[in-house]
């Protein structure tokens, strides 16, 4: 009959190795999966793997990354940074843990650590065997990660950093990263792919931005399942895929930056397009107009149009302006935002109240055709137009008038 402690250890997936467990995780053993121990006689070891400069992933070489500029990271950070730095500046951050939801009760097993030196682009693999030395385990991520100046992660601003975070505070860890600079590359990934490929997890960016598909890859729901397997029976074996399964994540990061990097210089793409109007929108807030003007350049798309139209109302080049908008309403899209644009310049800028008027009745017009034909997508509603038309008719009667009696002499 069992008993109480050990029908408690069972229902815990916490529970530290049982003796026999332990005795079976060998260095030997270990080291047959190219781990070492860290510091004996602490559970935790260490896997490094190295990857020439000119190895190809994703369609990236990794020598690429190095050749990003500041203003390169600016742009897929998009946000600027306290001080100066180089690439080689950041180290790549991926953890894997006991479950998928966060919170105090999971714990990190494997933090995953890429940098580049001069001459490879190393990944080096932390591996908590025994949470009775998470304590060594943290604190060696942390040391390391605080040779740098900043992280890299798929997602890590949401999950990887915040647990790491947690688990240092149960731990009685000083965790210093809140003044590290974060390039979290799902944002990155989101404002440029998307519109074009939808779910933006990294799977789905592989397959369709960075053109592979992972062959006989571990699930990520399936890493936690793994662990606890390895907890209850010491064979490493069950990991090992989780190890590869790391690595792979932390060299997708590369190419993500790496094919990011390309879409900013407006190379071609090699996966999937980038959303020319988020690309807009980021090169202007940065002050790269000339980047912005040239995804202009021969297109079409009525929503670029308008954001190019926008940036040149804010600097007040009106001639530009105004042509995109006359443009936008000869075409046989109706784009209703050209139209209210156009009309608010000749009232508020011009103070031309006939011209203002015209728009506002064409567009009422055309606006009323699409509505019987079911075709109407923007948001500016009949009553709106009618109202702006009432307004404009007044002011046109009142500079009538105006004009009248300046003429009584």
């Amino acid at each position: 009959m069992e008993s109480l402690r050990e029908k408690l250890r069972a229902l815990h997936p916490y529970e530290s190795f049982t003796k026999r467990t332990a005795m079976a995780l060998s260095d030997a053993e270990m080291a047959r999966f190219e781990l070492h121990r860290l510091t004996s006689p602490a559970a935790v070891f260490v896997r490094e793997k190295r990857f020439p400069l000119d190895f190809v992933h994703g369609g990236a070489r990794l020598a690429e990354f190095l050749d990003m500029t500041q203003h390169d990271m600016v742009l897929v950070h998009n946000g600027d940074f306290s001080a100066p730095f180089c690439c080689t500046d950041f180290v790549f951050f991926d953890a894997e843990t006991t479950g998928l939801a966060g919170g105090s009760g999971t714990y990190l097993f494997l933090a995953g650590l890429g940098f580049f030196t001069s001459d490879s682009f190393v990944v080096r693999q932390l591996f908590l065997a025994e949470y009775k030395d998470e304590v060594v385990f943290l604190a060696e991520i942390m040391r390391f990660l605080l040779q740098f100046n900043g992280i890299i992660s798929f997602n890590g601003k949401t999950y990887d950093v915040p647990l790491l975070q947690t688990r240092c505070v149960l731990n009685k860890l000083h965790a210093e990263l809140a003044n590290m600079a974060h390039v979290d590359l799902l944002y990155n990934a989101r404002r440029l792919w998307k519109k074009s490929i939808g779910e933006c997890d990294l799977g789905h960016i592989e397959n369709r931005v960075l053109g592979f598909a992972r062959k006989d890859d571990v699930p990520g729901s399936d890493v936690p399942k793994r662990f606890f397997q390895f907890q209850q029976t010491g064979d490493i074996e069950l990991l090992h895929p989780v190890f590869k399964h790391n690595v792979i994540d932390i060299l997708s990061m590369v190419a993500i930056a790496i094919q990011s990097c390309r879409q900013f210089n407006l190379a071609t793409p090699a996966g999937a397009e980038a959303d020319k109007v988020k690309l807009f929108r980021l090169f202007s807030a940065h002050g790269d107009e000339p980047k912005a003007a040239a995804l202009v350049q021969d297109s079409i798309d009525p929503e670029l149009l308008l954001e190019y139209a926008s940036l040149q109302k804010k600097n007040a080049n009106w001639p530009a302006a105004v042509n995109i908008w006359r443009s936008l309403m000869t075409a046989r899209q109706f784009t209703e935002s050209a139209y209210l644009e156009l009309a608010k310049y000749y009232e508020h800028i011009v103070f031309d109240y006939s011209k203002a008027l015209d728009v506002v009745e064409r567009a009422e017009k055309r606006r009323r055709v699409l509505q019987e034909l079911g075709r109407v997508t923007e948001a500016i509603s009949l009553d709106d137009w009618a109202h702006r038309k009432a307004r404009l008719r007044k002011k046109l009667k009142n500079s009538i008038e105006k004009a009248a009696g300046s003429c009584v002499y």
